[in-house]
């Protein structure tokens, strides 16, 4: 029996071991809610499915369109795939502007700065009227900050929310499975909203699983769920501090399944195989860029290619290739040019069996790209935590490739922001705030690939939550006590 297969054995043994029993025969499925495809991949391709199967739950999943194919890495009976109806909801009149007046009433409230970059990026090619309106509704913050108009914003944007889906329909949907549990995946998305709602009216109870880092402080708006999964003590803080939980006891730290399979013996492959796979020669040295999106970035094509000719330059440098790892959500014919035009580069899609969703070779490839890397780069990236959870060294662009423009001011002040600021003051990634500082971090990396590594373990253990591989077991144990409720 291989190593990965004890260990999936011995983890079924402590799964099984602590249940107090199987569920109720009768007992209705736990009902996932997955609304993107990070919930496909980091959720339905964890253990955490057959954890609950151990546990003798059902599952039923509401997923994106055309993601059944990948949406199980273990297909079984007694899990089911439907899609979540993403159709366009009706308009609500007053609800985009109530909801622009509620965010900047939540950053205000809580005295958060990211909102402030992001909107200045975002909005940057608006019209004067246009800014001019967002404007006028955003200085409304200044008196919404406060209670008791603060929690009139929240009671009234989750009414004019919720009546531009078919509750009706979701509530017959949910009284029809009959779920234990229903669980929110995302916790930002509206979809979400419409099956939580119900779920209350119901009486079934509800668990949100925050998704990434950057939700809590990042965003105005997160699920109401009876009870909270996080990553780590830090989110803790922030859901209690931030957003409507009532207690700390609706909130657990469980870590992350996302981070599970950094660990898991059968996501991290040889070194000889992870080459052959990408079309390397035996022994070559990469280094691996992670690729963020075109409405984020949009020079960052121009940024790599200057970085690969600087890099073919340096005697330190020259034998490497660099991988550039491409974004899920991006523009993947933006990479066309640069795999064309330099012979370094390698250009990595997320996913090989569909453009869109990543399958469990997918995340193998991924997490492997990573820890045979000499060195990981990336401009604002969650890839940073990818990278440091596999030990890897992280150096983050601070610049544009075109210097002197809205985006390279946008590339050096996002390291500012409220959940990026921890990352980047920890030690554990170095920041480049030009070219000449990007090629020489890169090079005092490869030369010493241990500089910063006490650092960037402490970075990982704070932000990535518990990296034992049992993150899923965790949720999975949640999910049991919940559901059995």
């Amino acid at each position: 029996m291989t190593d990965a297969a004890v260990e999936e054995a011995d983890s079924g043994r402590r799964w099984r071991s602590s249940a107090t029993g199987p569920a109720p025969a009768d007992a209705g499925p736990v009902l996932l809610l997955c609304p993107s495809l990070f919930s496909i991949r980091n959720v339905l391709h964890s253990r955490l499915l057959p954890g609950l199967r151990e546990l003798g739950h059902r599952v039923e999943v509401l997923g994106l369109p055309g993601a059944g194919p990948v949406a199980f890495a273990e297909p079984g009976p007694d899990q089911r795939f439907s899609e979540i109806d993403l159709a366009p909801r009706k308009r609500v009149t007053g609800a985009a502007a109530l909801g622009i007046i509620q965010n900047a009433s939540f950053y205000r409230r809580h005295r958060l700065t990211t909102d402030r970059l992001t909107q200045w990026w975002y909005r940057r090619h608006e019209g004067v009227w246009r800014r001019v309106q967002y404007g006028m509704l955003e200085a409304a913050g200044a008196v919404g900050a406060w209670d008791p108009l603060y929690r009139w914003q929240m009671r009234r944007l989750e009414t004019l929310r919720l009546a531009g889906g078919d509750m009706a329909a979701v509530r017959r949907s949910l009284a029809s499975a009959r779920p234990s549990l229903v669980v929110a995946t995302s916790c930002i998305n509206p979809i979400e909203d419409l099956f939580l709602a119900a779920a209350r009216d119901l009486g079934v109870p509800t668990l949100g699983c925050i998704q990434s880092f950057d939700h809590l402080t990042g965003r105005s708006l997160t699920a109401d769920c009876d009870h909270y999964a996080v990553w780590n003590e830090r989110m803790r803080d922030q859901l209690l501090r931030y957003h409507p939980v009532r207690a700390p006891s609706q909130v657990s730290v469980t870590g992350t399944p996302q981070f599970d399979f950094h660990v898991r013996p059968e996501f991290r492959w040889s070194r000889e195989r992870l080459l052959r796979e990408l079309g390397m020669a035996e022994n070559e040295r990469y280094i691996a860029y992670a690729a963020t999106t075109e409405s984020q970035t949009p020079t960052e094509p121009v940024l790599v290619a200057e970085f690969i000719r600087r890099a073919a330059a340096s005697p330190v440098l020259g034998g490497h290739r660099v991988l550039v790892r491409v974004h899920p959500n991006d523009d993947f014919g933006r990479w066309k040019a640069l795999a064309a035009s330099a012979p370094r580069a390698i250009v990595s899609l997320p996913a090989t069996r569909s453009e869109a969703f990543n399958g469990p070779e997918d995340q193998a490839r991924l997490v492997s790209t990573l820890l045979h890397a000499d060195v990981s780069i990336n401009v604002w990236s969650s890839m940073s935590l990818d990278a440091a959870a596999v030990g890897t060294p992280v150096v983050c662009v601070a610049f544009a490739g075109v210097r002197g423009t809205a985006e390279d001011r946008f590339c050096r002040m996002v390291y500012e922001t409220d959940f990026y600021a921890p990352i980047a003051r920890s030690g554990g990634v170095r920041l480049a705030y030009d070219m000449d500082a990007l090629v020489a971090e890169a090079e005092a990396y490869v030369r010493d690939r241990r500089r910063d590594e006490a650092a960037r373990r402490q970075l990982a253990a704070a932000e990535c939550g518990p990296l034992d591989g049992r993150s899923a077991e965790r949720i999975g144990r949640l999910i049991d006590r919940l559901a059995r409720r």
